[in-house]
């Protein structure tokens, strides 16, 4: 013989309730789960579900916070940060030195060229431009400046050109062919 169960409405009602229920827990645990990946805290939570209701089974899952993220000064260090930086420009800009401690620059003193020296490198320089000029070499005063040897260009045989343009072809030829 079989047995019919029989449900009032209000059977079905509260069991449909206590499934909808326990799905919303795994919901919000899941919700809870991403937002703590994300690096969302609770008050974000809070404010975009206003829907949780006291009768659920399992608490959600607490938001984790974000290992890296924007971290923020106190004000009482802001303060200090800025009175430091305060007192570097001020030592920067009587020309003293600074409170904090900083590599010694060492100041050597500026060479300057004599006027004799001056004179000889502009002698010369008119001397090459001169030549320059002309078409010729630059001729120098001094006997150690020996004279330079021309050097012939570097050119490329017909076949080893053509050689080169083969290679160059059957590369392409396999990077293309492969694609």
């Amino acid at each position: 013989m079989r047995i019919v169960a029989t449900y009032s409405e209000q059977d079905f009602l509260q069991y449909a309730l206590l499934g909808l229920e326990q799905r919303k827990t795994e919901i919000d645990s899941a919700i809870a789960e991403i937002r703590g990946r994300l690096g969302q805290t609770g008050a974000s939570k809070q404010a975009s579900s206003p829907a949780s209701s006291p009768s659920s089974t399992a608490p959600a899952a607490p938001a984790k916070k974000k290992a890296t993220g924007k971290r923020s000064l106190s004000p009482e260090a802001r303060a200090r940060i800025a009175e430091a930086q305060r007192q570097r420009w001020a030592a920067t800009k009587k020309g003293g030195t600074s409170t904090t401690k900083s590599a010694p620059q060492a100041t050597a003193k500026k060479r300057t060229m004599s006027p004799e020296a001056r004179a000889r490198i502009a002698e010369a320089q008119r001397q090459r431009w001169a030549a320059t000029k002309k078409g010729g070499s630059p001729a120098t005063k001094t006997a150690s400046s020996a004279p330079q040897a021309t050097v012939k260009k570097r050119t490329m045989s017909p076949e080893a050109r053509a050689r080169i343009a083969a290679a160059q072809r059957k590369r392409w030829a396999a990077s293309r062919g492969g694609k």
